[in-house]
């Protein structure tokens, strides 16, 4: 029987720690990839799994061209190739789509099908070849986008759709998608599949880079397993399980995947009652207390957000009131609220959890700069101590508090963002999907420290899209629908049957 040859195959990769330009740190012995493997069919998606930190960025990074290896080989049709650039690889039929989009916002859909690459006649555009292209790859995904659309103005679905569009244009065979669902609403996840299951079906080889368990086992045929820059696995999906590839992620078995803190209820530390701004949050009251976690549930655009912000004071309510201990904060301003113990990590990490340009130290320790001053000026060594402290306390795997925060996983960012809420210790923790984007290693330990938060006397307000994060971590769930809160369930209760049918639209409800 002939052996067929792979679309892709990568063999022996090693990457040391890198420059910008992508060549290995002279003198460096940090490794990024070890010996790594990986292939991939035509007409196959493939995913590829690991814990933050793994390698799986930089293993897409030499295949897609971004950076050099400095050992191994890249094999594509069975031919080796060595990319120069990411443009070479497109150009050989190899494209990655990023989570941050590479689209010119204020262009057109037909100007980022074509940016940096138009083609022209007499040195004008050549706009009808454009659209004639750019149809063509609309039509082989089976979707119609108007060419003349702002990209600002599309959903991320389908700002995703343009990507890959761009990418059938230059006769992918290859096609590497980095989070892609990190982002999109079910229903734009739900469409984003239909997609890529019929590029499978016309012969392309996808590679889903991907945290979610759910996503490999219904898109992929296979998956390869990374753990410390080295493979540590490769299977069928149809032939392994969940806890399989769980315990090679992480190089043990999780005997509790959730940690639920020892803590009994006390007092209410915030009261909610009856809030209403607009139509994004409508007459919402919640309690939280003292030694609970209590959840927010809710589809996206349900309000939970937007409930949030109120509390925290970034938006006011136009009726009802807010209490934190006791006392009506709904005219305070967030500065005071913050000082008074809220603490508040956002969803949206990179842009409003931590500041990517500046050092772990300094991210930890800008909210304690007034405490940490002697007269008008910063004492480093305070800094430095209140870094290294913390970095301690939740293990944030970093190679020095000096080192900048955009060179860390998503795992230790967000415990970063977490860190500097730590020192004063806060009454009330407010954590926007404090796990996503976030692999199954470093979810253990957030839960872990947001336990720890409550058995240390604090109560922890959560909005999690995730259902079995939620029945696993909360005492309490309130489900939001339509911005308003459509029921509270005790955990003992709750089942993902129940909360589902209490977050979908009564006439969904009824169906």
């Amino acid at each position: 029987m002939a052996t067929v040859t792979p679309l892709l195959r990568a063999s022996g990769i090693d990457k040391y720690a890198y420059d910008d330009n992508g060549q290995a740190i002279r003198g460096t012995t940090v490794q990024l990839l070890h010996a790594v493997e990986l292939e991939v069919e035509g007409g196959e998606i493939h995913a590829l799994i690991g814990e933050n930190g793994a390698g799986k960025s930089t293993l897409i990074k030499v295949i897609g061209g971004a950076i050099p290896s400095e050992a191994g080989t890249v094999e594509l049709g069975g031919e080796k190739v060595r990319f120069g650039s990411s443009r070479d690889a497109r150009r050989q039929g190899v494209s990655v789509i990023w989570q941050e989009f590479s689209l010119a916002p204020k262009l057109t859909v037909l100007e980022n099908m074509f940016l940096g690459e138009e083609p022209t006649v007499a040195g004008r555009l050549d706009r009808a070849t454009m659209r004639r292209r750019a149809a063509a790859a609309f039509a082989r995904l089976g979707v119609s986008l108007p060419l003349g659309a702002v990209v600002a103005s599309l959903s991320t679905s389908e700002q995703q759709i343009v990507e890959i569009a761009k990418a059938l244009d230059r006769d992918a065979r290859l096609l590497i998608l980095d989070e892609p669902t990190a982002s999109l609403t079910s229903v734009e996840a739900e469409r984003l599949f239909a997609v890529l299951h019929e590029l499978r079906a016309k012969g392309l080889g996808i590679v889903l880079v991907t945290h979610r368990f759910d996503e490999v086992f219904e898109m992929a045929d296979r998956v390869t397993v990374m753990k410390d820059g080295r493979t540590t696995g490769v299977h069928t999906v149809a032939e392994t399980t969940r806890e399989e590839l769980i315990e090679q992620m992480v190089g043990r078995a999780l005997e509790s995947y959730f940690v639920r803190p020892k803590a009994m209820a006390g007092d209410a530390i915030l009261e909610v009652d009856r809030v209403t701004r607009g139509t994004a949050v409508r007459d919402a009251s919640i309690v939280v207390r003292t030694g609970e976690i209590v959840t927010l549930a809710g589809l996206v655009g349900a309000g939970r957000t937007e409930l949030c912000r109120i509390i925290m004071g970034a938006d006011r309510a136009a009726t009802g009131a807010v209490r934190f201990d006791g006392q009506d904060v709904s005219r305070w301003s967030i500065a005071r609220r913050l000082a008074a113990g809220m603490a508040f990590v956002p969803e949206d990490r990179k842009s409003q959890g931590v500041v990517l340009a500046m050092s772990v130290r300094r991210n930890i320790g800008v909210r304690g700069w007034l405490r940490m001053r002697r007269g008008p000026l910063l004492v480093p060594r305070r800094e430095r101590e209140l870094a290294r402290r913390q970095i301690d306390n939740l293990r944030i795997s970093v190679n020095s508090p000096e080192q900048l925060a955009s060179t860390l996983s998503g795992g230790n960012q967000q415990r970063v963002a977490i860190a500097k809420w730590m020192e004063p210790a806060g009454r009330l923790y407010i954590f926007d999907e404090p796990t996503r984007g976030v692999d199954v290693g470093a979810r253990r330990a957030l839960y872990a420290l947001i336990a720890g938060l409550v058995e240390g006397g604090a109560g922890v307000l959560m909005v999690s899209s995730d259902l079995p994060e939620v029945l696993g971590m909360s005492d309490r769930v309130y489900v939001m629908r339509g911005g308003a809160i459509a029921a509270e369930v005790p955990i003992a209760e709750a089942s993902e049957q129940l909360l589902l049918g209490l977050m979908l639209p009564a006439h969904d409800n009824a169906a």
